[in-house]
């Protein structure tokens, strides 16, 4: 346990979710008390939060592995091949990759559907020489059934005796299969006990020849810079660089090395992130805002599909819990159950969203005024909505298809600082407007994200212009391509958002069809396909329905940032400017912490009695508040903010000073206990301690003009910890 002064800072509890998709995992739902009147509600939003996450990493996971299916069905492709007396070696090139923390777990499930005894090493195992081989054997030893004479040969032999695997494999009437050693995350292993290794498994390879036979593969994945593979030098990337450095010539020689390359991180981010934004099939559409957080945490934090999958499923949960509407995810129910569970003011929340759009200047149609006054009226016209939100989001999805089949024709995909790209045209897509969004477009700028994202008008012209100067040849290329990306869309629908898409298919046919009657003039198929893409684009880009936007879309990227995202400039100031609120705040967060908020402050509990816990510190500090006196950096900071541009050391320690006087005559006339009278010295030298952590937080600076002034380096200050802002 930590002592009564560690930690005081770290005490605020931090929930941490993580991405898998653990069906034994429940999150914690709270009644929402304005709308719901008792638990019925709350479990619907835990249960359609479950099913939708449910679905979401489903695809997410589809996403991945058809990602890398290609890549991985080459490496299976060699295993069986031994065309040289070399040990054949298969690199995993990585480097340009993002990283998919399962990708090691797949590799080795599609090598056990093979007749393969796959071992899997990691530095943990590379201790030493004897560890790494204790560990070899023992995994090939898995394999085999365990019986008396295998448990007696297992304790007759040494755990690292490589002499054990065949004498075992006899003794169980089995031929020593074909032996693959999985070394993930090759850079992170030592490489003399690496290389020992290698040449004491070849050296065992010899004598048993011509079986076992051993395949060694490598997963590298040292990062290389962001930009795609073809923007790379080839030398930057070459295996040559650093399989010299990782493998000594002794062992090298002896090798038989094949590299094969991952798709790197502008191809991952396509067919994955955006891949997933368009098609999300989960019941659940996410917009721009958290698209765009997603986006900047790929390629400014962590290129990882475990962090993309973490920030989406926090997009899911902040939906369900806190948005009453969302329980109509699944399903509608009908004018009684919603009465009996829900209050009425969960009526008037979807007529506002309902009739949000819908501009009044000359009167209310009938059925609108039926809706405004019918319960009964309004939810059956919910109960359509749902299909409706579908189809307009199949839209979408049809037109993101046929615009990504465009760029890959024309060799567009993972080109970046164009003005067409399927990022951008993604993010232009997925815009929505207040009040089912805070995405901010004035923020494109300041994010230095989307300064090249285009306006949905740009595009259409972008698009238009492309397709009109294609050649037949390569229209009818397209055309088959987008027709594969819709039949393969069509099929994993249902019924009524499969015959949309399907009606957009017929369409393309048709004007493919039109194009051939023409005269064959050189462009006739351009500017009749140019026509289409133009239509399904605009009609991708218009606005759903204001209650499906409140029900099935998630749009606020301002909580999940939050949640993800540190603010730590704003937390040190607002903890200089407020010292007591700030401990206060920890402290109440420290006694609602799991385990501590059905509990008293005199509750009793192990740590407290021990006097272990930094809840019962902050539990003890918590009452000095009141009386405590303010610490010297928190002082000096007070008078920071008054300041100017360049501050006057000797006017910032007299102010100091008096500040110091002023505290002592509020003491005293409070009846509290007087502090120990400073003499100039120790006054001085805490006026120095506190103005040295001022310039270790890069709160102050040297001027640069006179010795006698410091600098004021930051500006955007609260005023009496925020009260007044």
């Amino acid at each position: 346990m930590a002592s009564e002064t560690s930690g005081l800072l770290e005490a605020e509890p931090i929930s941490i979710i993580t991405a898998e998709n653990n069906s034994n995992d429940e999150c914690e739902f709270y009644t929402i008390s304005h709308f719901e009147k008792d638990s019925v509600p709350r479990l619907k939003r835990s249960e359609a939060f479950n099913a939708t996450w449910q679905g979401a990493y489903g695809r997410l996971t589809s996403l991945v592995r058809t990602l890398y299916e290609p890549c991985i069905a080459n490496v299976c492709e060699r295993m069986p091949v031994k065309t040289s007396p070399l040990l054949p070696v298969t690199i995993l090139d990585a480097s340009g990759s993002a990283t998919y923390e399962a990708f090691p777990t797949l590799l080795m499930h599609h090598l056990s559907s093979m007749d393969h005894v796959t071992v899997q090493l990691s530095p943990f195992h590379c201790i030493n020489l004897s560890t790494m081989i204790s560990a070899f054997v023992s995994q090939i030893l898995h394999h085999i059934p365990c019986t008396p004479e295998i448990s007696g040969l297992c304790q007759a032999y040494e755990p690292n005796d490589l002499t054990l695997v065949m004498t075992a494999y006899r003794a169980a009437g089995l031929h020593l299969p074909r032996i693959v050693i999985l070394l993930h995350e090759i850079q992170t292993f030592p490489s003399s006990v690496m290389n020992d290794f290698l040449s004491a498994v070849m050296s065992w390879s010899d004598i048993t020849s011509p079986t076992p036979s051993i395949h060694l593969l490598i997963t590298y994945t040292a990062p290389l810079p962001l930009l795609p593979r073809s923007k790379v030098s080839h030398d930057l990337y070459e295996t040559t660089t650093w399989v010299t450095s990782l493998f000594a010539e002794q062992v090298r020689m002896y090798l038989d090395l094949t590299t094969i390359v991952l798709p790197d991180k502008s191809e991952f981010w396509e067919s994955v992130g955006c891949a997933f934004f368009a098609e999300p099939r989960s019941g659940l559409w996410l917009g721009r805002s958290i698209f765009e957080l997603v986006r900047r945490r790929y390629w400014h934090t962590t290129a990882s599909w475990d962090a993309m999958a973490q920030c989406i499923r926090l997009a899911y949960l902040e939906h369900f819990r806190t948005r009453p509407l969302s329980a109509f995810v699944q399903g509608i129910p009908d004018v009684e159950t919603l009465s009996a569970h829900w209050t009425s003011e969960i009526y008037a929340e979807l007529r506002l969203s309902f009739f949000l759009r819908a501009a009044i200047p000359s009167g209310v149609s009938p059925h609108m005024r039926e809706l405004a006054y019918d319960n009964s009226a309004l939810l059956h016209a919910l109960s359509g909505l749902q299909s409706d939100m579908a189809v307009s989001m199949s839209s979408r999805a049809t037109a993101l298809a046929a615009l990504h089949e465009v760029l890959c024709v024309l060799g567009l995909t993972g080109a970046y600082g164009t003005k067409l790209g399927l990022t951008g045209c993604t993010a232009i897509a997925l815009e929505w407007i207040p009040p089912f969004t805070d995405w901010d477009a004035s923020r494109t700028t300041a994010n230095a994200l989307t300064a090249t994202t285009p306006t949905a008008q740009q595009v259409d012209a972008l698009l238009s212009h492309l397709c009109s100067t294609l050649e037949n040849k390569q229209v009818s290329e397209l055309v088959d391509g987008i027709s594969r990306r819709l039949h393969a869309i069509e099929s994993n629908l249902d019924a009524a958002v499969a015959a949309a898409v399907r009606s957009t298919h017929e369409s393309l046919l048709s004007v493919q069809h039109a194009a051939h009657t023409k005269a064959r003039a050189q462009n006739s198929m351009g500017e009749a396909l140019a026509s289409w893409v133009s239509g399904i684009w605009r009609k991708s880009v218009e606005l759903p329905p204001s209650l499906g936007l409140s029900i099935w879309t998630y749009d606020f990227g301002e909580p999940i940032s939050t949640m993800l995202e540190g603010a730590a400039r704003s937390t040190i100031i607002l903890a200089l400017d407020a010292p007591s609120d700030t401990l206060a705040s920890m402290s109440a967060a420290a006694c609602t912490a799991p385990g501590q908020r059905e509990l008293s402050d005199q509750a009793p509990w192990y740590e407290w009695e021990e006097h272990m816990s930094e809840v019962h510190t902050l539990r003890e500090t918590g009452k000095d508040l009141v009386n405590a006196s303010v610490p010297d950096v928190c002082r000096l900071f007070s008078l920071y903010k008054d300041s100017s541009r360049f501050i006057n050391l000797a006017d910032w320690y007299e102010a100091f000073v008096q500040s110091l006087q002023g505290e002592e005559i509020r003491r005293k006339h409070a009846g509290l206990d007087m502090e120990n009278e400073d003499t100039v010295a120790s006054t001085q030298m805490r006026f120095s301690l506190a103005l040295n952590e001022l310039a270790y937080m890069g709160i102050v600076g040297p001027a640069g003009r006179k010795i006698e002034h410091v600098s004021r380096l930051i500006w955007d200050l609260p005023v009496n910890g925020m009260h007044e802002a």
